[in-house]
């Protein structure tokens, strides 16, 4: 009898331990905070890949929200490339993140040429949609069209643009 006290209390201190699911929140009000509101890449040369930028997208509420989706704003056509909390794409659904709470975002570019002699400007948005409000964060890149010359020999002057 007495080892029988000893496996319900057993059993009743285990079922304790289990964590409670938090409280989702639907509040429409619910807003995300991020670390930046643009995220900058300097002056990059066309077809070559960018740094990786990263930044933060914060939950300052007590309950925990579901972001529905977080999506780049030109889609797969972006030049633009997202990873959240390490799962890629132009757009991730259903990403969690907990009361008072943080998810890291990372994001790279990739210039096409354009055939200019300028320095030009790329942008896009990632949009996040969280209980029916949508908030973004602003991606905008400088590129520079590069001209690569190997085993070129010059034998008079000559002018590059």
């Amino acid at each position: 009898m007495r080892y029988i006290f000893s496996i319900v209390g057993l059993l009743l201190l285990f079922e304790a331990c289990q964590p409670e699911e938090e409280q989702l929140t639907t509040d429409p009000t619910a807003q995300l905070r991020f670390s930046s509101d643009t995220i900058f890449f300097d002056t990059l040369f066309t077809s070559l890949g960018s740094i990786t930028k990263r930044f933060r997208v914060y939950n300052d509420s007590e309950n925990a929200v579901n972001i529905s989706s977080v999506s780049l704003g030109t889609g797969s056509n972006s030049p633009f490339s997202i990873f959240v909390n390490g799962v890629g794409g132009p757009t991730v659904n259903n990403v969690r993140i907990l009361g008072r709470d943080s998810i890291l975002l990372l994001a790279e570019v990739t210039i096409d040429p354009q055939n200019e002699d300028l320095p030009f400007l790329v942008t896009d948005e990632i949009i996040f949609l969280t209980n029916g409000n949508q908030q973004q964060v602003d991606l905008v890149a400088v590129g520079q069209d590069d001209n690569c010359l190997s085993e070129l020999v010059l034998v008079c002057n000559t002018t590059w643009t």
